[in-house]
């Protein structure tokens, strides 16, 4: 990364949310914590029951995974901090 690209990204990194679109996950954040940053949590719940009744054995999980919700209703769970401050997803459409 070139001098100019750096100050533009620091310049810009107070309004940083720590979310990131799916699309620019890259091919090795597949992680769950890191898809997770991808989505509001209801956005990420609905996706987790759709994958419960599509795709309840998990069967595809390459990539940008995001597992079945449980019987009880949650897909799979992060630790506060790690969704915190992900203002710019936590409303309605993006």
């Amino acid at each position: 990364m070139d001098e100019i690209q750096r100050a533009l990204i620091d310049g810009l990194r107070q309004w940083d949310t720590g979310a990131t679109l799916p699309n620019y996950l890259g091919s090795g954040a597949t992680e769950p914590r890191r898809v997770r940053t991808a989505y509001s949590d209801a956005d990420y719940e609905r996706l987790a029951a759709i994958k419960a009744t599509h795709d309840p054995q998990n069967l595809f999980r390459v990539n940008h995974n995001i597992p079945p919700a449980s019987r009880e209703g949650r897909g799979c769970r992060t630790s506060a901090s790690a969704t915190a401050g992900r203002g710019r997803n936590s409303g309605g459409r993006r």
